[in-house]
């Protein structure tokens, strides 16, 4: 009897998994201590998709990649982080995965086929809205 495929499917059952495989969407107090405070940028496909600033007591401020910017909130729902914007009528949800070497974040539902890269945080670089108020 040849044992080569018995012990190969032993060897990759208790092989560990790389991170990535593994992550499980970050909670929200693991979320809010990640970002809070920071600015951060956002990729798809390795494209600039926006910048958002996380604020205290969970607010936020968009930056889209045309320069709009939208205030908003975020919050928990289930494993999910959901945002609300002040202009947008109805919320983004989304999951928020962070392996060794990256974050990733995908519009729920998932089969939307939109995640994008979280990099940062990148507090240096300024961001160009007009404070609440004080209109254009």
């Amino acid at each position: 009897m040849n044992r080569l495929p018995v012990l190969l499917a032993t060897a990759l059952t208790l092989a560990p998994l790389p991170a990535a495989l593994c992550a499980a969407p970050l909670t929200a107090p693991d979320f809010e201590a990640m970002v809070e405070g920071h600015k951060f940028d956002f990729t798809l496909n390795g494209m600039p998709f926006g910048r958002e600033q996380y604020l205290p007591g969970r607010q936020v401020l968009w930056q889209g990649p045309g320069g709009a910017c939208q205030y908003g909130r975020w919050y928990p729902a289930g494993d999910a982080i959901c945002f609300e914007y002040d202009e947008i009528p109805d919320p983004f949800c989304w999951t928020v995965e962070r392996s060794a070497d990256r974050v990733e974040v995908t519009l729920l539902p998932s089969e939307a086929g939109i995640t994008v890269d979280m990099v940062g945080p990148t507090d240096s670089q300024m961001m160009s809205c007009p404070l609440p108020g004080l209109g254009v």
